[in-house]
């Protein structure tokens, strides 16, 4: 990415994480396990993207649970 003074910024594009992020918001998955916070995100935009995710209210969260 190339910034209006010129300066470039490195960008790292993890498609599988696109699609963990996808693939909670569209319910395919229900959470994710980490054994520390570095294995799951490599740069702050990674972990502001999951934050927004996680706080963004979805139609599964309203629900009743399932009776069992």
């Amino acid at each position: 990415m190339t910034r209006t003074d010129g300066s470039v910024d490195c960008v790292v594009v993890r498609p599988e994480f696109r699609r963990l992020l996808a693939d909670l918001a569209s319910g395919v998955i229900d959470g994710v396990i980490f054994y520390d916070l570095d294995s799951l995100v490599r740069q702050p935009r990674d972990l502001e993207d999951l934050i927004d995710l996680s706080s963004t209210p979805n139609d599964r969260s309203s629900a009743p649970p399932a009776a069992g």
